[in-house]
């Protein structure tokens, strides 16, 4: 009894340990974990790659996966571009609906006896408020950037020494440990690849319908919120609430509250249908985890790493829980984590 509850004490120190430590070394080990999943994406790539030469250029693997990812990581800067240059133009816009808003407002306020202070629409006020909007917003950007060119560059290395590091866990530990390492890693890649192929799919769907709608409704910048939808949706649960905000307000600008709670009902609506209807006739039982289990998760790594930890949650927690799997001291933990008892733990549906 009293070593249970000495491995227990040790373990909870070990978490929490290990949770101070991945969120004071974020500005390392975050870049690091997306890497990680990065390089655990495009392998199946270089290795194609790698079987249509000869032995000598064999290199021309990773040139191509390196190519590949240019493309990917060029498509999402442009997309950045884009919807920065539309919020841009649309400024002057909505500086002019927000006064104008502004001034309905205090006519209603006068009308009922009620003061408001001036200052919050003072000219130099506002204007002060949007230029750090903007600076804040760009400054964002150009974080963003530098952080997919850190994770593309340490990718690429992750890529270059994929077969030696493989020779290296052989050679030290040789073996059975070796081998159930080596096992534990491709188990993970095949799991998170398919993971995030369904759940990619179910991103553009979502992102498609939402930008449908809220064209259809008239709502200006349809095509960004579209994005913003497809982005958010990697989010499991939380994001497509996150991505209901923008456009409502939006709407509330452009019209009135009533059309904006005509798009935000449409919204919600469209997402239940999509979440609860289409998602899972595509993805069957995609991850067998417990959803509280996968809510928790994206909480907790939320907290250590900020956005780009919600983002990383699932893939986190299916690392976590393969792993468990096939160490036996951690297989409860993995069982805890499953869906339904008796099932694989951290499975991923065929």
């Amino acid at each position: 009894m009293k070593r249970k509850v000495t491995v227990g004490l040790l373990a909870t120190l070990t978490i929490v340990a290990t949770a101070w430590f991945l969120r004071a070394t974020y500005v390392v080990s975050m870049p690091l974990a997306f890497a990680f999943f990065l390089a655990l994406l495009m392998r199946p790539v270089q290795v194609w790659a790698e079987r249509q030469v000869q032995e000598r250029f064999k290199w021309l693997g990773l040139v191509l996966t390196v190519v590949v990812m240019l493309g990917f990581l060029a498509v999402v800067l442009a997309l950045l571009w884009l919807s920065l240059t539309l919020v841009i133009a649309k400024v002057p816009e909505y500086v002019d609906r927000l006064q104008e808003a502004w001034s309905n407002l205090e006519e209603m306020a006068k009308a009922h006896q009620v003061s408001i202070p001036q200052e919050l629409m003072d000219p130099q006020t506002v204007g002060s408020r949007l230029v750090s909007m903007a600076t804040t917003v760009f400054t964002h950007a150009w974080q963003i950037v530098a952080l997919l060119v850190l994770i593309f560059f340490m990718a690429v290395l992750l890529l270059m020494e994929w077969d030696n590091w493989r020779d290296k866990v052989l050679l030290s530990f040789p073996g059975e440990p070796g081998q159930a390492a080596v096992e534990t890693v491709d188990t993970l890649a095949r799991k998170i690849r398919r993971y995030l192929v369904v759940w990619t799919f179910m991103s553009v769907l979502s992102g498609v319908i939402a930008g449908i709608w809220l064209w259809a409704m008239g709502v200006d910048l349809a095509f960004l919120w579209g994005l913003l939808f497809f982005a958010f949706n990697y989010v499991p649960n939380i994001g497509s609430v996150v991505a209901m905000i923008p456009p409502t307000l939006t709407a509330l600008v452009q019209f009135n509250i009533g059309w904006a709670l005509v798009v935000v009902l449409g919204l919600a609506v469209l997402e239940q249908f999509t979440g609860n209807y289409l998602a899972p006739r595509f993805q069957g039982r995609t991850l067998m985890i417990s959803p509280l289990v996968l809510l928790l998760s994206i909480l907790f790594w939320g907290w250590v790493w900020g956005i780009p930890g919600a983002v990383l949650g699932v893939p986190m927690t299916v690392t976590l829980v393969v792993v468990g799997s096939h160490i036996p001291a951690l297989r409860p933990m993995a069982l805890l984590f499953s869906r339904t008892p008796g099932e694989e733990p951290g499975e991923v549906a065929e």
